[in-house]
């Protein structure tokens, strides 16, 4: 009665294919750097749901420039006092706000833009961030 979500994402630095897997996690964020958003779907279902499931990997390029953001539900999903959840929209408006920030400069923004919408109310779930900027090309 176990599963457990899970999003691998393994980046070739020299060409930029972005190869990934994503069993029934959040949509990983690539934010583009000439503007625009791609998502990193679900390509299958979490892992331990169905005996026998398969996940199908998918792939595709980053540039120079583009940003990569994996995240878990706990950010998506921190609560205002009003029990309104973030959205994934308000984290992309802010990924975009910090897109050529230095990257600890974009997680601190992501931070107090959960801290600031949660109004100190306590977080019910784990809120993990890793962000990636590909550079070079």
């Amino acid at each position: 009665n176990k599963f457990i979500t899970l999003l691998l994402a393994e980046l070739e630095p020299e060409s930029g294919r972005l190869a990934y897997l994503n069993a029934g996690h959040n949509a990983g964020l690539v934010l583009r750097a000439g503007g625009g958003v791609d998502e990193l779907s679900a390509c299958g279902l979490p892992v331990g749901l169905l005996p026998g499931a398969r996940h199908e990997p998918r792939a595709t390029t980053m540039s120079p420039g583009d940003l990569l953001c994996l995240y878990t539900d706990g950010i998506s999903e921190c609560t205002s006092p009003a029990d309104e959840e973030l959205g994934v929209d308000r984290l992309v408006e802010c990924l975009a706000a910090h897109r050529d920030a230095p990257l600890a400069e974009a997680v601190a923004a992501i931070d107090r833009l959960t801290r600031d919408f949660a109004a100190g109310q306590p977080q019910l779930d784990d809120q993990t961030l890793v962000l990636l900027r590909r550079t070079g090309g």
